[in-house]
C-alpha cells in the first residue's frame, strides 16, 4: 500500500459529481495502514500479471494504477455507474456514458428525489443541464467546458483505494480478460478511528483498468448503526452508445452559447514606468506619494 499522502487533485470534470458520497471525506488521502494480514494465494493469483503499481499484496503507486486506468478510458467509449445505498436503501445513483468518436458525454444523475441530466459536448466546448427532468418545472443551464478529459471517478479510486489495505483472492474472466479481486484485510489508523467496519472489494484488470469497487462501511450516528454501501462499476467498454438526449435542443434554444473564460490581464506599462492602474513602478499610487507595497 502506498504512503503517499499527497492530496490527489480531481481533474476529471468541469462538473462535479453530484452523489455526495459522505465517506468519501472521511477516507479521503489516507494512507497508512494496520492490522493487515497476507492471505494465502492460489496458484491463479500468483500468476496472475499484475500491471505497473499492483502486486499480490495490494496496491503498491495509488497514482500510477490511476493514471492508467484513465489512459485506457479515454480513447474507448464505456459506461460507469455509481450507487450509493444506506441501510438497504438507495439515496442516490448516476450513470455516465461517453463516446470519444462523437465527443460527447451524458450523465443521468438521481439525487434528492430529483432527476438531472449533464450532456458535456467536447467538439462545442459546452455543457448543456437539465435539471428536475422528472417535474413539470424543468430548468436549463449552458456552461463552457474546459476540460479535455472524460470523468473516469479518478477522485472517488484514489480515496477508496486508500482508505484501507488489499490482498489478492481470486482472478475471474470478465469480456475475455483476466480480472484479479482484491479483498479488504486491514484499516488505515484515521479509518478505524472513523468507521466501525469496512468490507469490499475491488476488481483490476491485467490491462490496468479497474472493473469494480464495491464496498460496505458501517458507522454510528445519533446512537443507530448505518450501514452504506459504495459502488462503482465499470462496463461496456468500446460498446457504448451515447445520444443527444429528447430535451438537448430545447436546452440550446432556450441557454445563451457560452463563452470561454477570459485570462487575467496582466498590467501595461507606460512609456514613463506607471502602469494603468495609476500606480509607478516605485512602489507608489502616482497620486499622494503613499508606499503601496506590502
Amino acid at each position: 500500500m502506498s504512503e503517499n499522502n499527497d492530496k490527489f487533485t480531481d481533474l476529471d470534470t468541469g462538473v462535479a459529481l453530484a452523489v455526495g458520497f459522505a465517506f468519501l471525506l472521511v477516507i479521503a488521502g489516507l494512507a497508512i495502514v494496520v492490522g493487515s494480514t497476507v492471505g494465502l494465494f492460489g496458484d491463479d493469483v500468483q500468476e496472475f500479471d499484475y500491471p505497473t503499481g499492483a502486486s499480490q499484496s495490494g496496491f503498491d503507486n495509488v497514482e500510477t494504477l490511476v493514471a492508467t486506468h484513465q489512459q485506457n478510458l479515454q480513447n474507448e467509449s464505456f459506461t460507469i455507474n455509481v450507487a450509493n445505498s444506506v441501510n438497504g436503501e438507495q439515496t442516490a445513483n448516476l450513470t455516465y456514458r461517453y463516446d470519444p468518436e462523437k465527443a460527447l458525454s451524458v450523465r443521468t444523475e438521481n439525487l434528492n428525489n430529483s432527476r438531472n441530466q449533464i450532456v458535456e459536448d467536447y467538439l462545442d466546448r459546452q455543457i448543456v443541464i437539465a435539471q428536475g427532468l422528472d417535474t413539470n418545472n424543468v430548468t436549463y443551464n449552458r456552461q463552457f467546458l474546459q476540460q479535455s478529459l472524460p470523468y473516469t471517478a479518478r477522485f472517488e479510486l484514489t480515496s477508496f483505494i486508500r482508505a484501507a489495505n488489499y490482498t489478492a483472492v481470486d482472478v475471474v474472466q470478465e469480456n475475455g480478460e483476466d480480472v484479479v479481486v482484491y479483498e479488504i484485510d486491514g484499516l488505515t489508523t484515521q479509518t478505524q478511528q472513523q468507521v466501525d467496519s469496512l468490507t469490499g472489494e475491488v476488481r483490476l484488470s491485467e490491462s490496468g483498468q479497474f472493473t469494480l469497487v464495491d464496498l460496505n462501511v458501517t458507522t454510528q450516528s445519533n446512537g443507530q448503526e448505518l450501514t452504506e454501501n459504495q459502488r462503482i462499476e465499470f462496463s461496456d467498454v468500446g460498446s457504448t452508445s451515447v445520444e443527444e438526449p429528447d430535451w438537448f435542443g430545447t436546452a440550446l434554444n432556450q441557454t445563451e452559447e457560452p463563452e470561454p473564460p477570459q485570462p487575467p490581464q496582466p498590467p501595461t506599462q507606460g512609456d514613463d514606468g506607471s502602469s494603468d492602474d495609476g500606480s509607478n513602478d516605485d512602489g507608489t499610487d502616482g497620486q499622494d506619494g503613499t508606499d503601496t507595497q506590502g
